[in-house]
């Protein structure tokens, strides 16, 4: 099955295909395959409509902090077993610096659908926390970081 692909100027597309690798070992190529493998074709896992989206918490060292369902597929076992394998996945690659927001974290959030959507990365998005100066500042001040605190932000 081909997966769609994220746009390649989006907001963290390289960082997030590298997300994606050990998501996808566990979503489509094991969760996915033993739903179509193991239950009837009718079974709730395998009705070809589902798709939960998650928000999912980063640090900047690629570690998993927090993950939500943000939207429920309506099948409890689906969404939990995207969560499950968010949770298992974790440490993801180190974020780049410029995806790190002013709380210090990534936001992402994830599309993980039983349909030909998977886990691709065309369902992610990355967001990211920007404080008004007033605040950033003295936040990086006070973290010693001053040479970062006047630094235009790239993304």
């Amino acid at each position: 099955m081909i997966e769609p692909k994220a746009l390649p100027d989006a907001l963290g597309a390289d960082w997030l295909a590298l997300v994606h690798a050990p998501l996808h070992a566990r979503w489509a190529d094991s969760f996915l395959a033993d739903c179509a493998r193991l239950l009837p074709a009718i079974h709730a896992l395998n009705q070809r409509t589902l798709a939960a989206t998650l928000k999912l918490t980063v640090d900047a060292k690629g570690v998993l902090t927090a993950v939500r369902v943000a939207r429920a597929s309506g099948v409890g076992a689906f969404d939990r077993a995207a969560l499950e394998i968010v949770r298992d996945a974790s440490p993801f690659s180190t974020p780049p610096t410029a995806l790190v927001g002013d709380d210090g974290l990534v936001h992402i959030t994830w599309r993980f659908a039983r349909d030909s959507r998977q886990d691709a990365v065309a369902g992610a998005s990355v967001g990211r926390v920007t404080w008004p100066p007033a605040r950033a500042v003295p936040a990086l001040l006070a973290q010693g970081i001053p040479e970062t605190a006047f630094k235009p932000i790239e993304g």
